[in-house]
Parts: C-alpha cells; structure tokens; sequence
C-alpha cells in the first residue's frame, strides 16, 4: 500500500489533436487527464473527403486503439489488428458490414452524438471531475493521491475498464451526450485506479487462486459501482437510465445474485479445472447483467450503513477480501438486519475460517 499526501486540485487536461488545453485548477478535485487524441483521430477520418487506408492503419500504434483491440479481443478472437483496419476502413467509406466485432457500424450512425459527448467533456470538464473527486474523497483513505488519464475511445463492445495503474478507457459511442452517465460510469473506473493503491490483497495459492480472484473481483466492482452509484444523479438521459435500470433489476433479484456467487465460490474453491474465465464471464459481464457487481455492491453498503464509511474504508484498506467478508457475515449475524442478505452456512463459513 502506498501513501502520498491527498492532493487537493483540478488538472484535466483535454488533449485534442495532439494540443493540450488546461481547464480551471482553482477547485478541489482528483489529478485527471482526458485524453481524447484517439476519438478524435478515428473522427478525422469519418471526416475527410479522400481517406487513405495508411491513415487507419497507422491508428494501431495509439495507445487507445491497442487498449480497444486487446479488450474486445478478450471476447471476441476476430477482434484482431487486421479486423480492426478492414471493419473501420469499410465503414468509413459507407460499405455494409457483415461483421463488425469493434461496433463500427453503430459509431458511424452515432457520429453527431459522439460529437456531442466531447462538446460536454470540453463544456464540463471542471464540473465532471469536482463530482468525481467528491464521491472518491469519501471512499478513499486521507492521505491518498490519485492521478490518472481517461483515455476516450469509439469502438469495440466495452463501455469502460481500467486495465492497469496507466489509466481507465471509455467508449464514448454509448453516451449520446449523456453527461450525467458518463460521469457515474467516469467515476467508477476512477475508483479502480485508487483501489489498486490502497486495497489490501488476499495472498493466493494454486488453490485459491480462483476463489480469491472471484472474493477480490466481487469487492473491487462492488465499492466501485457504490461509489459512481447511478441512482444518485438525476435526468432521464438514455445511458444514465440504462445504468438505472441494470441497478433496479439486479438489486430487485439480489438473493439470486448471492446464490449465484455461492455456486461460483465453491466452485472455485472445488474444481480443480475452474478457470478465472469460466467464473469471471458468468458474474462480471454484461451479457449475464454483471450480478456480482451487485452483490458486492450491498455489501459494502450494509457495512457502510452499519459502521459507517470511515470504518468501511479501513477496512478494505487493512483487511482482505476474504476477510471483509467474514466481517460482513459477522455483521448480519450480530444485527438480524433483514435488508442483508445472508450466505448459506457453509459458505459464510469458509470466511470466518480465514479470521
């Protein structure tokens, strides 16, 4: 864990083209970059009257394009280099797509609107991050400092992840202009950056390895979408209402959620043949509606709600996962609160063990 007096500033610098252009550093907020030199290159070439195939072939070499092929392709095995030059070169020129594992297709209908996306940014860039170093500051240690670039990009099939300390990516075509949304989905990946400083780690074996990649996994989204909570900004903007209703239909089944970790875990725990893969597809993605987000989401909230949030932070700050866990099982137990779903016996078991 490392430690680095909090910094209290605003520094979002919009690369645009390849110039900078600093906004307002005169109010609290996180240390953040946008970057939007990839966007706006694959825009230049929707643009340009006579676009030459060397143009989209030197893309590859831009960190947000690299980040986009190697995150779809985690999905998808056609979504390669070359896919990416023939797909973006045949949308660009107006051809059918019969396969378009990178989503060009929908970038080209959605062209005004991801224009209008990086209006809001340039707009309320200051606005965005002051919210988001808001919601970071209550959930983070004091002494904190989180720097970190938002790199924005068009296409592949992932609205946002954060794959390393480097930074966070956001595919602007899902927004439409939806500010609102795109800050809550902004502020959950900025929340994946300062967890890797300050979140403590189960130490693994080739038999828990999965398992406790499942336990960290279930914590890491948990907090994260507690924290960019999209049921906390208002506006009817489709995204944001799209993050809404996800919320609403998973919290609405959340003791099936549980039962599904249940099957996962002990899975994990009993199969020597489980991959991360096999458990990782079914409880984090959307195609399965990310349940595990969720449940690691009411977790962290029955723990806020009964020790509070300064307590909630130290603790997954000095405790790990597994053991965060057996807190929470302690904490249903100790309280009888019926809004917090129990794990079965034999499970919630299997926490208290590591305390």
């Amino acid at each position: 864990m490392s430690h680095h007096p909090w910094k209290i500033l605003v520094f979002v610098v919009l690369l645009l083209c390849g110039t900078a252009s600093a906004v307002r550093a005169d109010e609290p907020s996180v240390n953040m970059r946008i970057d939007l030199s990839g966007a706006e290159a694959v825009l230049r070439l929707f643009d340009s009257d006579q676009p030459q195939k060397h143009e989209v072939e030197a893309l590859l070499h831009l960190p947000a394009v690299r980040a986009t092929i190697v995150q779809t392709g985690q999905f998808d095995p056609t979504a390669t280099d070359d896919v990416f030059v023939e797909t973006l070169w045949h949308a660009i020129n107006g051809d059918q797509l019969t396969s378009d594992p990178f989503q060009f297709g929908v970038v080209r209908d959605r062209l005004p609107e991801i224009r209008k996306t990086i209006s809001g940014l340039m707009d309320s860039g200051a606005a965005i991050t002051a919210r988001i170093s808001d919601r970071l500051t209550m959930y983070t240690p004091p002494d904190l400092a989180i720097e970190t670039t938002m790199f924005a990009v068009l296409g592949g099939t992932s609205d946002g992840w954060a794959p390393d300390d480097e930074g966070f990516y956001v595919a602007l075509r899902y927004f439409r202009g939806d500010t609102a949304g795109l800050t809550s989905l902004v502020t959950h990946e900025t929340y994946h950056i300062a967890q890797r400083a300050f979140f403590s780690q189960d130490e693994s074996d080739s038999h828990t390895d999965v398992a406790n990649m499942l336990v960290a996994s279930l914590l890491s989204e948990g907090t994260a979408t507690l924290v960019g909570d999209p049921t906390l900004f208002d506006g009817d903007e489709r995204y944001l209402q799209f993050l809404k209703r996800k919320h609403r239909r998973n919290m609405q089944r959340i003791e099936q959620n549980f039962a599904l970790f249940e099957a996962l875990y002990f899975r994990a725990m009993h199969d020597p043949d489980v991959t991360p893969e096999k458990v990782y597809s079914i409880g984090f993605t959307g195609g399965w509606d990310s349940p595990l987000y969720f449940v690691g989401f009411q977790i962290a909230q029955g723990l806020e709600k009964h020790l509070g949030r300064e307590t909630l932070v130290e603790l997954l700050a000095t405790s790990t996962p597994t053991d965060v866990l057996a807190r929470y099982v302690r904490l249903y137990t100790e309280t009888g609160d019926p809004d917090l779903p129990q794990f079965s016996p034999t499970v919630a078991a299997s926490f208290a063990s590591s305390l």
